[in-house]
């Protein structure tokens, strides 16, 4: 291998490195347990599975990012599990969190936020459009920006739905709404 050739792959060899390595620095047992109770309180009763699948993986990314002893000390894992009725209140916005615990959701909801037009989101705000519409609605709520979005779900899972975030991001959402609907 010539020299310049290593320095081109030195790189693009740390890269994968640091992504096995991260990878394999999953959850543990207990965060997974803990995990699949917040996944549970998080999709309750929505048995769609795009709803499914949006709960677990925000659940399995706010559990990694926030770890096991914030959540404990929020209210929102008892003992070994999680506490069902004190997760879907704190992601209701009805049980504060602290910053930490509710930045770590915020970032692991918007990550995990899919506005394809076949969404249920998407499908129970427009249930009688049509898919080009609910695509254009999708594509409106993309365009959101995810900084937006993280301020004001962090602000309302610490209490302060009324915070400026949150109306400007509840504007910007009734803006695609009514767009759709045009």
């Amino acid at each position: 291998m010539t020299p310049s050739v290593r320095r081109r792959a030195a790189p693009a060899v740390a890269v994968v490195l640091a992504c096995l390595l991260l990878a394999g620095c999953g959850l543990d047992e207990q965060e997974q347990q803990v995990a699949d109770g917040v996944t549970t309180a998080l999709s309750d009763g929505d048995d769609a599975t795009d709803a499914q699948d949006l709960a677990q993986c925000t659940a399995e990314r706010w559990v990694g990012e926030a770890g096991l002893e914030p959540l404990r000390q929020d209210g929102l894992v008892s003992g070994e599990d999680a506490d069902a009725d004190a997760v879907r209140a704190a992601a209701d916005g009805q049980r504060p969190v602290s910053e930490p615990v509710a930045r770590a959701y915020a970032r692991a909801l918007v990550s995990c936020l899919d506005y394809d037009a076949a969404s249920s989101d998407v499908r129970d705000a427009l249930p009688d459009a049509s898919s080009e519409v609910r695509d254009d609605y999708a594509d409106c709520l993309r365009e959101i920006s995810d900084d937006l979005r993280e301020d004001a779900v962090t602000r309302r899972l610490q209490g302060q739905g009324g915070a400026e975030p949150v109306a400007r991001l509840r504007e910007q959402e009734d803006r695609c709404l009514q767009r759709a609907r045009r």
